[in-house]
């Protein structure tokens, strides 16, 4: 028998759950989690916790798939009107105008644009 040094108590502690191409341990509390999601920081994964109403020790393999569903909901196109606009990443946007919230790759390309931009005017 192999000695196997990850001992889990269940199942549910070994699940991943794969959010904006992130995948998010299960066994993290839903602050924690969300923070892994690049462009998700303390402050916005707090706020989304209260909009899901959820306990601060909340583990992320309890979350149902309505609540997923809803937090890609309030990236979308509600995001300026569920968030205050001192919590957004893309203030002022330079090409639309609007406050943003963008994530993960969206966030990478934005910063790849805005340091060409940035160069050109140099």
């Amino acid at each position: 028998k192999p000695n196997n040094k990850l001992n889990y108590k269940d199942e549910k502690s070994m699940t991943f759950i794969r959010i904006f191409d992130c995948n998010i341990n299960g066994s993290l509390s839903c602050n924690f989690g969300l923070r892994n999601i690049k462009g998700v920081g303390i402050r916005m994964s707090n706020v989304l916790r209260k909009i899901l109403k959820k306990d601060i020790n909340y583990k992320l393999y309890n979350i149902e798939k309505a609540d997923l569903e809803e937090v890609v909901n309030i990236f979308g196109k509600s995001s300026r009107k569920a968030f205050p606009s001192w919590l957004m990443n893309r203030r002022a946007d330079f090409l639309t105008g609007d406050n943003l919230h963008v994530l993960s790759t969206v966030l990478d390309s934005a910063l790849q644009e805005d340091i060409k931009r940035l160069v050109t005017i140099k």
